[in-house]
């Protein structure tokens, strides 16, 4: 971890439940006067598990008293999960027109029956189909005008592509 203004933030190794922890501890004294800091750092995420992230902070009024005061704390679990890229048995997708309007085509070059997912840029999945050699097309004018991602997915192998919808 590194930090990027070490006058007021500093790193501090914590142990807590037996397990050594790092924070990031930033302090400003003397309040900000209608001013906003910012803080940042750096750090390199592990392979793969649970990374917790906490927060705490005091708002102070300075009128030398509790009221008005306030301490707030958050905090978030990210689970980061392991990916391998294995070469896919799935032939590269090609799909056309692109941009297209209506009906978006996928070129295939067997008769294997393939699951097709169509997410937006948010990872909403808006659209779910199969399509063959055979059907080899998914009706999408009722999608928003935007950017999308189609997936082709047979078995644990899956390809994937953009597309524009005008």
């Amino acid at each position: 971890m590194s930090i990027t203004n070490s006058a007021q933030t500093k790193l501090a190794n914590v142990v807590v439940t037996g397990k050594t922890r790092t924070n990031v501890v930033h302090q400003l004294n003397g309040g900000l006067n209608n001013d906003s800091t910012v803080f940042t750092f750096n750090w390199t995420s592990p392979a793969s598990g649970d990374v917790n992230f906490y927060a705490a902070g005091n708002a102070g009024n300075k009128n030398n008293n509790a009221s008005g005061d306030y301490i707030y704390t958050a905090s978030k679990t990210l689970t980061l999960a392991t990916s391998s890229i294995e070469k896919s048995e799935i032939p590269t997708i090609s799909v056309y027109p692109n941009p297209t309007t209506d009906l978006l085509f996928f070129q295939l070059k067997n008769n294997n029956i393939y699951k097709v997912e169509i997410s937006n840029t948010l990872g909403q999945i808006v659209r779910t189909n199969e399509i063959s050699n055979g059907s080899n097309y998914i009706d999408v004018k009722d999608l928003k005008s935007g950017n999308y991602i189609v997936k082709l997915i047979q078995g644990d192998k899956v390809q994937s592509t953009r597309f524009v919808k005008e």
